[in-house]
């Protein structure tokens, strides 16, 4: 037996092991696309993540009757926790909220 003869038999095993899995798993399957059939693709999810995504969506449907029917791009993906409040409660708040520039010394040629 060749070397590239025990290759392709160790290959042809595990594919059949493969599908033997997969075969064992068929009821397992069918259930489950009967269940998101039925009650939507959250039903894959736990009900933690799909409250989170609720909430997540109702804060996202309060921004658009703020801001409008445009949001920037990108805004579900900033980090760290966001309130959805768009104006600063005071002048102080407004001013410690500000963006500040990072000073960095240039390159040398």
């Amino acid at each position: 037996m060749t070397k590239l003869d025990r290759l392709r038999s160790a290959q042809a095993a595990i594919q059949a092991e493969a599908e033997q899995r997969y075969d064992a798993r068929r009821s397992i399957r069918a259930d489950i696309k009967e269940r998101l059939a039925a009650a939507g693709p959250g039903t894959a999810d736990s009900a933690d993540r799909r409250a989170a995504f609720d909430l997540r969506a109702a804060k996202r449907a309060q921004l658009k009757a703020i801001v409008g029917s445009t949001l920037p791009f990108g805004i579900e993906r900033r980090m760290g926790s966001w309130d959805g409040v768009l104006l600063a409660p005071t002048d102080q708040a407004r001013t410690a909220g500000r963006p500040v520039a990072r000073i960095v010394e240039p390159a040398q040629p």
